[in-house]
């Protein structure tokens, strides 16, 4: 730090004592943040069978104001999956020395590079480059985009406005690449997406009341997709929750899809016109609860209207519902409530009722119990130690034929089971947590989930 500071302190020497003083606030108040976690996933039972490892990191440095403007970067690494399926940890060591990269979602690069810029007069920021897509119901670790964001607060508004040109969620790229090769680039590791992408968030809490609204746009695949998030408190600690999510794809909806191994113009449009897509889809959920300094109660009913439940940009998003394991644990992609995963079939539906409890002992163990049942047609994937008569492959059910190196999940259709998850969570101290769960599937599935993971953060 020191000779990047001599560096510049040369460079803008011109500049005199006052050059030096905004080069040292610079320097001073650059933040770094970040974390990094190491996680273990068994699954044991009838219906399920694996172990595997998953590590993670994430570092983001952004430096401090000059003249309003500041830039920013970060370095991700992520190696491994959550979601074993007959695999065992001890034969994948992942690489010698260094982990070699290999599976799809394995990554390692530059995560953002940007710069932004401070309006102070309205309490704002602007930044544009290479972002984190950072909205209500979008990974902010792992979704990225090339465009522009403004967030802030207008009087007891929080906003945040973004514009993408080009884009890639997580989840979509492993539904993009689980569909197979039909599209002459989604069997690659280096594509984006070109539909031009505008997403809006606001937030306000006013006495008792708080909600959050979101609008989301993408030309020629997603006309909107609409979210709202209202919790009301309640007297002596009581409170009532209910969010609400209605998204319509375009009636010809495509995917501009680029990869670099393309000659020329880079870009393959996947069409959405072949097979089974939900056009109009919509989730609710309604929550009851209560809450004080030690523990937290919630009962609520998630369902579903119109023709699908796929409204997300990831697999849950802010939706808040029972359960760890049944919406994003089995295959990581296809099970939540995505835009592209089983809730975009047209004519499927889900439904759960469930309970969920937290308790907290001094700040520093949290113990947490969630009981959920999953009903309707939901055309659930399975694992591959399940044996179920009248399965389909996800390809299958799209009515797509020529598709090679597709995803060889089986699905089945109104799949009615219940999750149990006791976890617990122990806070050692502001750096490191280690948490776990055992998730556990009866009814229409029988097997359990076991995940162990340790995160440390700066």
């Amino acid at each position: 730090m020191k000779k990047i500071y001599l560096a510049l302190a040369i460079i803008l020497s011109h500049t005199g004592l006052y050059g030096e003083e905004l080069l040292k606030n610079v320097i001073d108040n650059t933040t770094i943040d970040g974390f990094l976690f190491g996680r273990i996933f068994s699954n044991f039972g009838k219906d399920g069978s694996g172990t595997s490892t998953q590590y993670r990191l994430k570092f983001d440095v952004r430096t401090g104001d000059l003249a309003g403007f500041r830039v920013g970067s970060g370095i991700f690494f992520g190696i491994g999956t959550s979601v074993p399926d007959g695999t065992k940890a001890d034969g994948d060591i992942q690489g010698w020395r260094a982990a070699v990269p290999r599976r799809a979602g394995d990554r390692f690069g530059l995560s953002n590079l940007f710069a932004d810029y401070h309006i102070k007069p309205i309490s704002s920021y602007i930044e544009a480059g290479r972002l984190n897509i950072k909205h209500v119901n979008t990974d902010p670790v792992l979704d990225m985009g090339n465009g522009a964001s403004m967030y802030g607060k207008m009087d007891t508004i929080k906003y945040r406005v973004s514009f993408y040109d080009s884009w890639l969620t997580d989840l979509f790229y492993y539904l993009i690449v689980g569909r197979g090769a039909y599209t002459n680039q989604s069997n690659t590791n280096n594509f984006g997406i070109g539909n031009n992408l505008v997403i809006a968030d606001f937030n306000q809490t006013i006495n008792d009341f708080n909600y959050i609204l979101s609008a989301t746009y993408a030309s020629k695949f997603m006309d909107y997709n609409l979210w709202a998030d209202l919790m009301y408190d309640l007297p002596k600690g009581f409170f009532l929750r209910g969010q609400v999510g209605i998204a319509r794809l375009n009636k010809n909806a495509k995917l501009q899809i680029g990869g670099a191994n393309l000659p020329a113009a880079n870009i393959y449009n996947e069409s959405f016109k072949l097979g089974n897509h939900a056009k109009d889809r919509g989730i609710y959920n309604l929550q009851a609860g209560y809450k004080n300094e030690f523990m937290t109660l919630k009962i609520g009913f998630l369902g579903s209207f119109l023709q699908g439940y796929g409204v997300m940009m990831e697999e849950i998003g802010s939706l808040d519902i029972g359960g760890a394991v049944w919406y994003g644990g089995i295959t990581s992609a296809y099970e939540g409530f995505s835009f592209l995963g089983s809730g975009g079939i047209k004519n499927s539906s889900v439904y759960s009722p469930y309970i969920k409890t937290s308790y907290t002992i001094n700040d520093i163990v949290g113990l947490g119990l969630d009981l959920a049942y999953i009903g309707g047609n939901n055309y659930m994937p399975i694992l591959s130690k399940a044996k179920r008569d009248n399965t389909y492959t996800i390809n299958e059910i799209y009515g797509i034929t020529n598709a090679i190196d597709a995803d060889n999940y089986r699905f089945i259709k109104n799949l009615k089971f219940f999750e149990l998850t006791p976890s617990i969570t122990l806070q050692v101290n502001k750096y490191i947590t280690i948490n776990a769960y055992l998730a556990n599937f009866f009814g229409g599935l029988s097997y359990s989930k076991v995940k162990f993971q340790i995160t440390a953060r700066i």
